[in-house]
């Protein structure tokens, strides 16, 4: 019998009919209260259904339009403009494009707060998604998806003069063959971040059935992948464009139905953003409102750390997503008035190659090798890491998930687990002394780590707490393109300093399969397999589920102590109080770095003067 499930977008249809309703609610005395002034803002409550059915009263001020937000990044890349071609689809996306289904704003902290929306889009859960360009979607069978497109949609029209490609499109509306097309072209271009990242789980075919229907055909089993990499973050573009230049690697050539029209580009110093007035979404708050809100968008490219912090300090920046803890510091004290939201960060995680037996740690399944492992995990004060180095800004225990909101019920506290788990967290240089003799290293050993300059402080204190069991540890300091090179490739003589974060993506899961480019150790295990196989089984149907296998391989991954587990450090997301619906999210959707936001948030032009900015 042919199994059919079909899945209205739930998050993102719930946070807009929601709405709606509760409006409709209001003139019968229901859960929406009339416009009110509290404190000069106008406020209004709106009751939102979470997605386990309870609803939640959120309090929300009344946007405006207008203004500018500015950001910095520290690098500039001109081919980031064609989203079919470069491996980094989300320096486009949310602005400039759109993808079938998005994140939802409202599942996170100026909403239903289910998400802080920081590591969840890493985590695969489609309950957090909304319509963007699709309506709905419906999982007919293992090998075809049904996607209802939007319509009404049309591509943006730039009013500059230069904009031969916008006037080409002529803000047409988008249909189902554009999407169908600009799939075909991401997968089947080899340099795409699509082709390059999944080069063996490409889908079958993308087809339009008429004008507002998309079929797509996969290979069994991979429907979480698809909705997810896919539908969640693969941009529409227009043919014609690509057909008359080629490509969109010029950015006067880029045209797109997103929120925001590229307007203005300068290399390495400054890319403008101008809202598009004829935005196909509506703010799931006030849905007479079309969004964006923010007139302008600027991304300054500032290379500098120290020019970013002072732009920040002076109110020419309105946000920056990675403060250190000490630099907090400074800024709570000398600018009071700034916000700031404490988020874990990701931090080295030293793992040697277990693919080469004749190191002392591999192979992995070696029992004299999980001594070795164990042993270098115990010779490290991970405690004084912690009230020392980091100066009590850091966690002792966060493997292989943070305990932040998108990992409830997945973070175990580590008083939970075995005690061999426990031990690796201990701080006991004699029986790591001791373990290595059983293991036939009596006298220690010498070991390579490459890693990058920002590392040597950290693993200068690792070489001391190792040199005390007999482990000599050789600091390899490369500059970052190299680094890359051997990461990447998995090229590294011994141990690499590696990245403690990035266990998420049940597409890839990353740390958790030796394939997986980002398994510096080349773990595998039997147990971690079939978690994997069964993950793809229920991504994209069952959220809890996932939750679930992920869960149940902490111990088991732990107790393989396939890396140098260290402490994760505090770092901080800091923002002016007039950048309004703003609570620090990085990521909104599968991968948005960090503008997921602009054209749900505002900014509030009296406040930033009133402030003297």
């Amino acid at each position: 019998m042919k199994k059919k499930i079909v899945w209205m977008v739930v998050s993102g249809l719930m946070a807009l009919s929601l709405v709606m309703a509760a409006c409709g609610q209001a003139e019968e005395g229901g859960d929406v209260a009339e416009e009110e002034v509290v404190g000069g803002a106008v406020m209004k409550n709106v009751t939102l259904t979470k997605l386990d059915g309870s609803s939640v009263v959120v309090a929300t001020e009344k946007p405006e339009y207008g203004g500018t937000l500015t950001r910095s990044v520290t690098s500039d890349s001109g081919s980031s403009f064609d989203p079919g071609i470069t491996r980094s689809p989300g320096e486009q996306h949310p602005l400039g494009f759109n993808v079938l289904l998005d994140g939802d704003p409202a599942r996170g902290p100026v909403g239903t707060h289910e998400t802080d929306w920081n590591r969840g889009n890493f985590m695969g859960y489609v309950g957090l998604l909304k319509p963007s360009l699709a309506e709905s979607y419906e999982i007919v069978d293992e090998e075809t998806m049904i996607f209802k497109i939007r319509q009404g949609v049309h591509f943006a029209v730039n009013p500059e003069p230069w904009a031969e490609a916008s006037r080409l499109v002529n803000g047409r509306e988008l249909t189902a063959e554009d999407i169908a097309w600009s799939i075909e072209r991401q997968w089947n271009e080899p340099t795409s971040y699509h082709a390059y990242n999944h080069p063996n789980q490409r889908l079958q075919s993308a087809t339009a059935l008429d004008k507002y229907t998309l079929e797509i055909k996969i290979l069994p089993n991979q429907h979480g992948l698809q909705l997810l990499q896919t539908a969640g973050r693969l941009p529409t573009v227009a043919r014609e464009v690509i057909e008359k230049y080629g490509d969109m690697t010029d950015w006067k050539n880029v045209v797109g139905t997103g929120s925001y029209i590229l307007t203005e580009y300068v290399p390495e110093s400054i890319r403008v953003y101008t809202r598009n007035p004829n935005y196909f979404e509506m703010d799931p708050f006030f849905p007479e409102n079309r969004l964006p809100y923010i007139e302008t968008v600027k991304r300054l490219v500032i290379p500098d750390r120290s020019t970013i912090l002072a732009a920040l300090r002076t109110g020419q920046l309105d946000e920056f997503s990675d403060l250190t803890w000490d630099e907090s510091e400074v800024f709570m004290r000398d600018n009071p008035d700034i916000l700031q939201k404490r988020r874990l960060g990701g931090t080295a995680a030293p793992a040697g190659r277990m693919d080469k037996p004749e190191l002392p740690w591999a192979p992995q399944e070696d029992e004299n090798a999980l001594k070795v492992r164990r042993a270098m995990n115990m010779a490290i004060n991970k405690q004084a890491l912690v009230d020392d180095y980091y100066g009590g800004n850091a966690v002792l225990f966060s493997d292989p998930w943070t305990p932040i909101p998108d990992y409830e019920g997945i973070f175990r506290p580590l008083e939970t687990f075995s005690k061999e788990v426990q031990e690796l967290y201990e701080y006991n240089p004699e029986k790591a002394k001791q373990l290595l003799a059983e293991a036939g290293y009596p006298d220690g050993f010498r070991a390579s780590i490459v890693t990058m300059s920002n590392n040597v402080d950290l693993f200068s204190i690792l070489k001391d707490n190792l040199s005390k069991v007999g482990v000599d540890l050789v600091i390899d300091v490369k500059e970052r393109g190299a680094y890359s090179k051997l990461a990447n490739a998995r090229s590294f003589p011994e141990y690499i300093s590696g990245w403690n974060g990035i266990a998420g993506m049940p597409w890839k899961w990353h740390q958790f399969r030796v394939e997986s480019q980002w398994t510096d150790s080349y773990f595998d295990h039997p147990d971690m397999r079939a978690a994997y196989d069964e993950l793809q089984l229920v991504l994209g149907r069952d959220d809890a589920k996932v939750r679930e296998i992920y869960a149940s391989v902490s111990e088991t991954f732990l107790e393989a102590a396939p890396q140098i587990f260290l402490p994760k450090p505090y770092t901080y997301t800091t923002w002016w109080p007039w950048l309004k619906r703003y609570e620090g999210m990085r990521d909104i959707g599968v991968y948005n770095p960090g503008e997921g936001y602009d054209h749900f948030s505002w900014i509030d032009q009296d406040m930033k003067k009133e402030m003297g900015y």
